[in-house]
């Protein structure tokens, strides 16, 4: 700590600019204190005169009064360092304005480039397609450093992606981007590709068990529960509601499902679930299995979707004429979806942010790569709730705006 006297000294010399500091004898304890401030801003500020050059480690070493391989756990959270000095050499970075050489540290990783797989299915790929662009787009701002995407989609959810993934493990990429539709299946493989050091980021769904790196998804039992709270209130008290998932195997799917089904009899009083459908992310499934429950039930009043298999479902309630008959929650936001929304057969939707959970996914990955930062397991995204008043505030409707732009342009 700095003594008044010394604290007193500093503010006579005027940092930096200072002329000089009287001092009596009786002070000369507090003037070491004092003495050590003055130098340290002095040399804070000839390295400041050198800002138009690179600022490296080696200065912020200088100034901490600390190792460079000590600056270099800091800064890379390597451990092995004392909290309080971390704090302050990342406090000194931040003064001096350090950006890392991200071209530098690839160079140190090795000459080859930084290979990411990606097994994502295909389908849905209203969603898909999203979770896909996000991380194309967050690969871009790695591309100077060596980063390269391998796509290896599967067809669909939980087909052949054992066998996707046992192939790209065989690349030897530095990081795997998955989403388990069979997390029993996919374990060991995970677990198998973390022991060769292939970072593991599961995104829109989990395998709990596995001893992946890190999850990225919209928080499953929060979006059920959004979901229930919004049906519970359209429908009347006592109503018959049904849920359309794609596999209750899926991890993303039965939460949903399970916490939907909890909440759903306590926002409406009386009510009940009568019905959990499986459509297997098959549009044709989900439509005939949609349509064959309601002209077997005539008493449903409100369908959750948890998926983005929503669709189907639409269109089978238009075509029993009961699109302003039965409440509709679906998930997610695409173009498609606009029309059911305008129709009114779309009440609400529960969007959970596939194009941030891309971008998320591979920037947790590659911040692991380049700076070994210890990765948080878990990183679940707010669900946000879409309606016909405010869909046009999504990035998803942004291509229609821009399309509708043009056509008034022209």
């Amino acid at each position: 700590m700095v003594s008044d006297v010394a604290r007193s000294c500093l503010e006579r010399v005027g940092g930096p600019n200072g002329n000089g500091c009287a001092t009596s004898d009786d002070q000369s304890t507090d003037m070491i204190g004092c003495t050590y401030i003055i130098e340290t801003r002095w040399r804070y500020r000839e390295i400041v005169k050198k800002k138009k050059k690179s600022i490296g480690l080696l200065e912020i070493a200088k100034l901490a009064n600390v190792s460079l391989g000590t600056v270099d756990r800091a800064m890379h959270n390597r451990g092995r360092i004392g909290e309080e000095t971390r704090q302050r050499i990342l406090s000194i970075a931040r003064q001096l304005g350090y950006k890392p050489n991200l071209a530098a540290r690839a160079l140190s990783l090795g000459s080859s480039a930084i290979t990411v797989a990606v097994c994502i299915p295909r389908e849905i790929h209203y969603f898909f397609d999203q979770v896909h662009d996000g991380i194309v787009d967050e690969a871009k701002h790695y591309e100077h450093v060596g980063l390269q995407i391998q796509y290896a989609p599967t067809e669909r959810l939980g087909v052949a992606e054992a066998a996707a993934v046992r192939t790209m493990m065989g690349r030897a990429p530095r990081g795997l981007i998955i989403t388990p539709g069979d997390p029993e299946g996919v374990t060991p493989l995970i677990d198998e590709a973390e022991k060769q050091n292939i970072r593991v980021v599961c995104v829109a769904s989990d395998a709990p068990r596995s001893r992946r790196t890190a999850v990225v998804s919209v928080d499953s039992g929060a979006a059920g529960k959004l979901a229930a709270e919004l049906l519970g209130r359209f429908v009347l008290p006592g109503s018959q509601v049904a849920v359309v998932t794609g596999m209750l195997q899926t991890e993303d799917h039965r939460r949903k499902v399970d916490s939907f089904s909890d909440l759903f009899g306590r926002i409406c009083p009386g009510g009940q679930v009568a019905k959990v459908i499986e459509d297997h992310e098959d549009e044709e499934e989900a439509f005939q299995k949609c349509r064959r429950m309601l002209e077997e039930n005539r008493a449903i009043s409100g369908l959750y979707v948890t998926t983005a298999n929503c669709l189907p479902v639409c269109r089978a309630l238009t075509t029993m004429n009961l699109g302003q008959k039965v409440q509709l929650v679906t998930s997610d936001l695409f173009l498609e979806m606009l029309p059911y929304f305008d129709m009114g057969v779309i009440a609400a939707s529960i969007y959970v942010r596939p194009f941030a959970q891309g971008r998320l996914a591979v920037r947790l990955i590659m911040e692991h790569v380049l700076y070994g930062r210890r990765v948080r397991s878990e990183h679940y995204i707010a669900p946000q709730v879409v309606t016909r008043s405010s869909m046009h505030l999504f990035r998803e409707t942004q291509s229609l705006r821009t399309r509708s732009h043009e056509r008034v342009s022209d």
